[in-house]
């Protein structure tokens, strides 16, 4: 049932007044200067016998005049102070609007943790978080409920209430830690793709506790979320609290689309924010392994295995490089040449990597 102060809430952020030609201990009514002619009433008194079909009339006539499914409409009028997250996965496994269980329990898994990571980095912000027990993180997530699937590919949607206070009477969401807590998660997947999608993981890597956005416990959390599914597109996208609508920014509600040609360098990101200590610039020599690069821009690049000397010992690495360097790699892999770089060794519990490359090439 929908709250009559909640449709009140509703109406006022979107541009309709009380009226004061009647008495508000029983009745709403609502005008708007952009339809003269249209009025919204509403009973006070939700035991009323006519109060859900008054309801029901005023989302029909709101779905009219915004031009929008009346469903929509009904769901922002049930929850008027929340902000909404959905993961779209798509992928042939899940055109049917259906995902295998494991993938399922997977994917809530990783979008739980990378909700937790955003919330603990708002107050707390660091490369890594050892313990993601905030406070008021763990309250922003116990707080959220998922919502009903919806159609097209798979559909996780997350309602994330505002906790409103009193004292703010203007509507400034922004103060509000779950409205920081959205944001910080969208900023930070907004900013991983755009870094990668510009060959500039380097952007993303900050010295200053206070300017990082982005922790390895997002990343992992991430990288869950597309193991769940490896060969799935993840579009996030970001709906306002129909009461505050206006504090998110317009980029951020925008479709955050990471496609699987992101994972390679959200784990390079990773092992570089986890490990920072177990890192060693140099040049580095040794021969190309393995190529697993994709298509950009119709030339291939991405991931490439190496087989290096590090100290005493020859060691498997992975790094990413670009479309030129991708080129040299292919060549000294098909002639068996020896390689050389310049980079950052990145020595992870599994896998080695090498980040921040330069001066990759054959050596004649």
């Amino acid at each position: 049932m929908v709250d009559p102060l909640a449709f009140r809430e509703y109406a006022e952020s979107h541009g309709w007044r009380l009226s004061p030609e009647v008495d508000q201990t029983k009745l709403f009514l609502f005008t708007n200067r952009e339809w003269n002619l249209r009025q919204l009433l509403i009973p006070i008194q939700e035991k009323n016998e006519d109060y859900g079909q008054a309801v029901l009339d005023a989302a029909y006539r709101l779905a009219e005049l915004e031009r929008r499914p009346v469903e929509d409409v009904i769901e922002d009028l049930l929850t008027p102070s929340s902000d909404v997250l959905r993961f779209r996965i798509s992928s042939k496994d899940t055109e049917q609007g259906s995902i295998a269980l494991t993938s399922a329990i997977g994917l809530m898994a990783g979008i739980k943790k990378a909700l937790l990571s955003a919330a603990c980095s708002v107050n707390h912000p660091k490369r890594h978080h050892p313990r993601m027990g905030w406070t008021e993180a763990t309250r922003f997530i116990d707080s959220c409920h998922l919502g009903q699937t919806e159609p097209g590919s798979f559909v996780v949607k997350i309602y994330c209430p505002l906790q409103l206070e009193q004292e703010i009477v203007d509507r400034r969401m922004a103060e509000s830690f779950e409205r920081r807590a959205v944001q910080m998660f969208l900023e930070s997947s907004y900013v991983l793709v755009r870094s990668i999608d510009a060959d500039n993981i380097k952007s993303v890597y900050s010295n200053d506790e206070r300017k990082i956005q982005i922790s390895a416990n997002l990343c992992e959390a991430l990288l869950e979320i597309h193991y769940s599914n490896e060969e799935a597109d993840i579009a996030i996208t970001a709906q306002g609290a129909s009461g505050y609508p206006h504090i998110l920014q317009k980029e951020l509600m925008m479709p955050i689309v990471f496609t699987p040609e992101h994972f390679p360098a959200i784990l390079q990101i990773y092992e570089r924010l986890r490990f920072p200590k177990r890192s060693f610039q140099a040049k580095f020599s040794g021969t190309v392994i393995g190529l697993s690069g994709t298509m950009r821009r119709r030339q291939p690049a991405g991931e490439v295995t190496l087989l290096i000397q590090h100290r005493e010992n020859m060691i498997h690495v992975k790094t990413m490089l670009g479309i030129a360097e991708y080129e040299l790699a292919d060549k000294a892999h098909m002639t068996g040449k020896k390689i050389e770089l310049h980079g950052i060794l990145q020595l992870g519990k599994r896998t080695h990597r090498i980040t921040d490359v330069s001066e990759f090439k054959i050596v004649q």
